[in-house]
């Protein structure tokens, strides 16, 4: 079983061989792969790629986000994350490095502290693991032109951007309206590409 998931990853980590920065990056996982995909993906930003960042979330309270990042070896104190669920859900714990926003459908104060941040904090990328979830509170219209925002913000600044959603019938719908904004879309398992 480890050795299928060590394939799993080098072959998810080959498709980001070339991600350079102002490159931002959609990747699609089957439900059972979200999480190994997740795990992957930021340890090989932040562990292996030495990057600093910014890791937005409405799937999960910031501090589980925290404490399982910690269990893979990660200082947590490094990056900021923004969190859309737990104010609504009275979660949120005061810290330093925690945006808590006040539901998951706080797009325009997302973007608001995305510009905050980029003006006060260096940051290397944006790792994202709620576009699935956003399709349950917000209307798809509404989620391109943020996403449309933040990339374009994104590129501006030359940092890289790290999308994951689930790959279902709704977001593929919603995928062939923001594909332009991406440099490149990976669908897991890494050999059936978009």
């Amino acid at each position: 079983m480890q050795s299928i998931q060590k394939t799993f990853e080098s072959e998810l980590l080959e498709q980001f061989s070339d991600f350079k920065n102002g490159d931002a990056y959609l990747v699609l996982v089957k439900p059972g792969d979200f999480f190994a995909t997740r795990n992957a993906l930021i340890k090989h930003l932040i562990l292996d790629l030495k990057l600093k960042g910014i890791y937005s979330s409405s799937n999960k309270p910031s501090t589980v986000i925290k404490r399982e990042l910690e269990m893979m070896g990660i200082d947590t104190s490094k990056h900021f994350f923004v969190d859309f669920i737990s104010r609504e859900n009275n979660l949120a714990i005061q810290a330093n490095n925690v945006f808590y926003l006040r539901s998951p459908t706080a797009f325009t104060s997302a973007a608001i502290l995305t510009v905050k941040l980029s003006k006060n904090f260096k940051f290397d990328f944006l790792f994202d693991d709620s576009l699935t979830t956003s399709l349950i509170y917000n209307r798809p219209r509404r989620i391109q032109e943020f996403i449309h925002f933040v990339l374009g913000k994104i590129e501006l600044l030359n940092a890289r951007a790290v999308l994951i959603a689930l790959d279902d019938q709704k977001t593929r719908e919603m995928v062939m309206e923001i594909s332009q904004f991406f440099t490149k879309i990976i669908v897991t398992p890494p050999e059936n590409k978009f």
